[in-house]
């Protein structure tokens, strides 16, 4: 799944009689257990990082991002239920927040709650249109409902948006295959192979992964690592991961 970096400041102060001191030095003090996260995070201690999280949510209980960035700590110890949790209080939070409807699509889809899936993709994308990953990402789980159609469709919008999408051409030659469109795969996998030729880290392999790093948006960096797919076909869904400056 596709992790993202958007670079985003929470800070805010209110006004008392003795000043805005009280406030401001509370919501340094979140951002620096939530960079704490960030950094343990990045490290794969994800327990670390949710103490982290946690403390940065005590100190400010509106921090999205502290939760968001909880949510995918749980993702990373693979307790999808409380990662869920967690991407629902920073939607309640924030309303317009692509990157936790996109990131709870993905705790779904690991639960293979494929309609859930797709309704919070399609949610991120309605919220940011050039949302290529998030087409990418409701195309595989239309793939793993054997609805071909709007898996090729979802795909090829990814495709339009980020024309270098690698792993779009590798999923739709999938659901072309699953048509019986055999020379749809084949172009496919054949333009595939011309975008990777000499890139030793990507393959279409059945048992590879895929790890890189492509823009979504003017603020969202994400990079991708690969998951399984349907029986034994790789497939490629994204985690977002966000950060403070």
């Amino acid at each position: 799944m596709r992790l993202n970096r958007t670079l985003f400041a929470g800070m805010f102060a209110m006004f008392f009689v003795s000043g805005i001191a009280p406030i401001v030095s509370a919501q340094v003090s979140a951002k620096d257990h939530f960079d704490k996260g960030n950094i343990f995070f990045e490290r794969n201690d994800f327990d670390t990082a949710i103490l982290e999280y946690t403390d940065a949510i005590i100190l400010n209980p509106d921090y999205a991002y502290a939760y968001l960035c909880r949510a995918n700590a749980y993702y990373g110890k693979k307790d999808y239920d409380l990662s869920i949790t967690d991407y629902t209080q920073a939607i309640r939070i924030n309303s317009n927040f692509a990157s936790a409807y996109f990131n709870r699509g993905n705790a779904y889809y690991e639960k293979k709650n494929y309609d859930r899936a797709i309704a919070d993709y399609t949610q991120a994308i309605r919220i940011n249109p050039e949302f290529a990953s998030a087409y990418f990402n409701r195309g595989t789980a239309y793939y793993q409902k054997w609805d071909y159609d709007r898996a090729i469709d979802d795909y090829t919008m990814a495709i339009k948006l980020d024309p270098d999408f690698t792993s779009a051409y590798v999923n739709r030659g999938w659901a072309f295959n699953g048509k019986d469109d055999i020379a749809g795969a084949e172009a496919d996998w054949a333009k595939y192979r011309e975008l990777t030729a000499g890139v030793k880290k990507e393959t279409v392999s059945e048992t590879e992964t895929v790890s890189k790093t492509e823009t979504v948006s003017d603020t969202e960096t994400v990079t991708n690592t690969g998951t399984g797919g349907n029986t034994n076909r790789r497939f490629y869904i994204k985690l977002t991961v966000e950060k403070t400056e």
